[in-house]
């Protein structure tokens, strides 16, 4: 199975006044995670990539993936919503996520807002995805994964959250080969 990490392009004024960020660390952490796993793995960085949503959804297309995660700070949650409906026109049965700092705080608002979010991982996500993707690949419910917010029956649920990694050196180092450097 396939999955891809989107850190989006923006149309906000952020990448004006700010300049393009740092490569997304959190995403590579998270393919690390995903790739021990078994998964097919890639991170697109469309704001340092300086790549337009027409661009990424053509990679979306040639990729293919089963699941797309999505990073977002508050400053750029509309442009995640963007990558999300990118994705699910793409193909409508992509399973997409939704993490990082908006997310965990704003998890049912944004599954409110955006319709073409499947799933929030609320907090650090790399236990959380680990599991989270051994259900996916089972076709199994996340309705047991700690750390999540998602939609059941068009209802929202808060799953409890996910404790601290306690034991930092069990996460795997992240995988600097798919960040374009």
């Amino acid at each position: 199975m396939k999955i891809l990490f989107v850190a989006p392009p923006t149309q906000s004024v952020v990448k004006e006044v700010l300049g393009a960020g740092g490569p997304p660390l959190g995403l590579a952490y998270l393919a690390a995670v995903a790739r021990e796993e078994g998964w097919e793995t890639k991170i697109i960085d469309a704001l340092n990539e300086d790549l337009s949503f027409q661009d990424l959804a053509r990679r979306i297309h040639g990729f293919d993936p089963d699941v797309v995660g999505v990073t977002a700070t508050t400053s750029m949650i509309l442009d995640a919503y963007e990558v999300a409906r990118i994705a699910k026109e793409v193909n409508r049965d992509t399973f997409v996520i939704l993490g990082g700092p908006h997310a965990t705080f704003m998890a049912r608002e944004v599954l409110r807002e955006c319709p073409y979010l499947d799933l929030v991982v609320r907090g650090e996500g790399e236990e959380t995805l680990r599991e989270l993707l051994k259900r996916l690949r089972k076709g199994r419910s996340p309705e047991d994964v700690l750390g999540v917010t998602y939609r059941k029956n068009d209802i929202i649920k808060d799953n409890p959250p996910r404790p601290l990694i306690r034991d930092l050196d069990s996460i795997p180092i992240p995988a600097y080969d798919l960040l374009p450097m």
